[in-house]
């Protein structure tokens, strides 16, 4: 387990143009340009990659790196950096009006591994990184007491000594000038242990396998697990008459004997004392067997034939597989004659259709080219007699 311990401060300038700002991970850093306002347009810039423009005479411009989605504006000209990350350490560049303010942001962590107290006598590592230094900048824990504790900025302790404990500073230094960042370490005893092994009953350190009476004559195993035990250290189990049962700490019962009845003891050592655990055994003649199979109402059937899992030597996956193959089977078959019928019934559809196609076309009759019948003379109508005129009266001369 490792957790991290960040600590964190902001330093004075450096120079008249410039500042350093040492801050911790995950906490806000505010970067000041130099002046208080401008008159044309201010710019800010990351190790050279553009952050954002502030312009009087045109809308603002940001960038497209990380830094432009977790900033803020302090006053007018300030940055204010929220969930400062490690990449973030390195120079700051305020543009105003052509003019230049450099700044520097150093992100500082220090941690011990494993975190808490120490225990005596373990062995521990304590880091501290600095992002944002030149190359060549030298980093170093100094102890408790203040002498230097190496070159680096790692400091194995092995083992943990009681001078350990108190504050350790991590020493670095940057522009000519030296920095520290503290760290209190806490050394503690470690817990006392027991000077004997101990082992709860119902616990599974001793068992016997089967459980429960044994039946004479069948085979069964004693175990006895001890944990804690010396390397060397024997386990050996004895009789319930004294003797001693093999020089492991598993005893095999084959077969199982009346002797065997009894309190078993499981016998080992440590820091030369003697130490022993018990285990009861009991011995039972196993049940007669009948040559008749025996049922009993409302349950199922025992019986001395083979089960349906061990037919014919097979186990009863087996006899499911082949059920369901065969059943696949079957439907498969089913699917094929079905499919021909409804080809063949299609096949004599497409036969017949093709032959009464082939009738109509045998059964057209030819157009003989004979004389019409001549047309029957038309009756000649009576001709009616004209009607009479009618009478006009004659002048008198």
């Amino acid at each position: 387990m490792k957790t991290i311990m960040w600590f964190g401060f902001v330093l004075g300038a450096l120079s008249a143009t410039g500042t350093v700002i040492v801050t911790k991970s995950g906490q806000k850093a505010t970067i000041t340009c130099g002046v208080n306002s401008f008159s044309n347009k201010l710019l800010w810039y990351h190790r050279g990659n553009f952050i954002v423009e502030k312009n009087l005479k045109t809308f603002p411009r940001k960038g497209t790196v990380d830094i432009t989605k977790r900033f803020n504006w302090k006053k007018e000209t300030d940055l204010e950096i929220s969930g400062v990350k490690e990449e973030d350490a390195g120079q700051f560049t305020c543009e105003v009006d052509g003019t230049s303010h450099e700044h520097t942001l150093l992100v500082v962590s220090v941690w011990a591994s494993p975190s808490g107290d120490l225990l005596l006598g373990s062995e521990a590592t304590l880091q501290c990184q600095v992002k944002g230094l030149d190359q060549g900048s030298t980093v170093q824990w100094k102890r408790p007491d203040g002498s230097a504790y190496g070159e680096s900025h790692t400091a194995q302790l092995r083992p943990v000594d009681r001078s350990y404990a108190g504050t350790w500073k991590c020493m670095f230094s940057f522009g000519g000038k030296e920095y520290n960042e503290s760290l209190h370490i806490s050394v503690k005893e470690p817990a006392p242990t027991t000077s004997e092994p101990v082992t709860s009953k119902g616990s599974k350190d001793i068992w016997a396998s089967p459980s429960g009476d044994l039946l004479l004559g069948s085979e069964a195993t004693l175990q006895c697990q001890v944990k804690g035990l010396d390397q060397g250290s024997t386990v050996q189990w004895k009789r319930p008459d004294g003797s001693a049962y093999g020089e492991s700490h598993t005893a095999q019962l084959r077969p199982v004997d009346r002797s065997y009845a009894g309190t078993w003891k499981c016998m080992f050592s440590f820091g030369g004392k003697e130490y022993n655990e018990s285990l009861h055994i009991s011995v039972k003649e196993p049940a007669p067997t009948t040559s008749e199979p025996v049922t009993s109402k409302g349950s199922k059937d025992i019986r001395t034939t083979p089960s349906a899992a061990q037919l014919l030597g097979l186990s009863w996956w087996f006899w499911v597989a082949i059920g369901v193959g065969s059943l696949v089977v079957i439907l498969l078959m089913v699917c094929v004659i079905v499919l021909c019928k409804r080809i063949r019934r299609r096949k004599r559809k497409l036969q017949k259709m093709k032959y009464d196609r082939q009738l109509l076309k045998s059964k057209q009759y030819c157009k003989c080219n004979r004389s019409t019948a001549a047309e029957k003379p038309q009756q000649r109508r009576r001709k009616e007699k004209p009607s009479a005129l009618p009478l006009q009266p004659q002048l008198m001369e």
